[in-house]
């Protein structure tokens, strides 16, 4: 989400409209955005289902003047080519941070600090269901807290964690629904 606020905020301050593309993994997303500025300025942001074939044909004729993507680093080099063959219409290409944690053996010692270590790390792993460009992907543990700080959030991600239907408001963690 926050990726793509950092590209609308800009592109609509500058006076632009936004078409917004959701993705087939989650549908509902750009409808949000839709709907959050359909009152104070209708139209402004439109959200569209397309494939990634079709969006390669609009900015191949030139239709829209930037693209601002999100996604793998397999597709971002495809649309990094392409858009290098089509006098370099303007865009951005975010595809995030794989970021590390360290715990280290000052948690030993310190009950609360390691609550904490554990705390931080779940959010930062399942962050808006992991779809965070600053997603935590892994966690480094000294040895000699290793077990004791494992069993901690293996417990506290069961406690936290249900899987249900991804549209109740209770949801913290959707069904994975896709295999990529």
């Amino acid at each position: 989400m926050f990726e793509t606020i950092n590209s609308l905020v800009p592109s609509i301050l500058e006076g632009n409209s936004i078409l917004l593309k959701d993705s087939t993994v989650s549908p509902v997303f750009a409808h949000h955005f839709e709907e959050a500025t359909k009152d104070i300025a209708p139209g402004l942001i439109q959200k569209f289902f397309i494939d990634p074939m079709q969006v390669q044909e609009l900015y191949q004729a030139r239709a829209i003047d930037y693209l601002s993507f999100s996604g793998s680093y397999r597709s971002a080099m495809d649309v990094y080519h392409d858009l290098g063959k089509n006098d370099f219409i303007d865009f951005d290409l975010d595809l995030g941070g794989l970021n590390v944690a360290y715990i280290d053996e000052s948690c030993s010692e310190n009950e609360k600090l390691m609550d904490l270590a554990v705390e931080e790390c779940i959010w930062g792993a399942f962050y808006n269901c992991g779809q965070s460009k600053n997603l935590l992907e892994r966690i480094l543990v000294h040895k000699s807290v290793s077990t004791t700080f494992i069993n901690k959030m293996t417990e506290r991600v069961v406690e936290l964690f249900t899987l249900e239907n991804p549209r109740n408001e209770s949801c913290k963690i959707g069904c994975i629904q896709s295999l990529e």
